[in-house]
């Protein structure tokens, strides 16, 4: 099931971000079979104002919990958090084929 993390950053917290942002992105790479795409939102001038995340978990409680062990959710650099589940309507990715059957 797919899960998509919309989070808003608190006002003003440009340089929490960066000073969390390589920590974050090591995290990250250590879920990278979790997560289907990630970014950040933006906002007139380009400055990262929040993060959008789609999750691919078992469940919304394993998909929160990644999200809550991320750190910027750690480090309090956001103001609002929504989870909510997802479907995925236009131009999904290819399902995986079972190794064996691969052609």
């Amino acid at each position: 099931m797919y899960f998509i993390a919309h989070c808003l950053d608190r006002p003003d917290a440009l340089e929490l971000r960066a000073s969390l942002r390589p920590e974050h992105l090591r995290y990250l790479d250590s879920i990278s079979r979790v997560i289907v795409l990630a970014g950040p939102n933006l906002d007139g001038s380009g400055n990262s104002i929040g993060s959008m995340l789609i999750f691919e978990t078992d469940s919304k409680s394993e998909a929160e919990q990644c999200l809550h062990n991320d750190p910027y959710f750690k480090g309090s650099l956001f103001g609002q958090v929504t989870v909510l589940e997802w479907h995925w309507g236009i131009n999904p990715p290819k399902q995986k084929m079972p190794i064996g059957e691969q052609v």
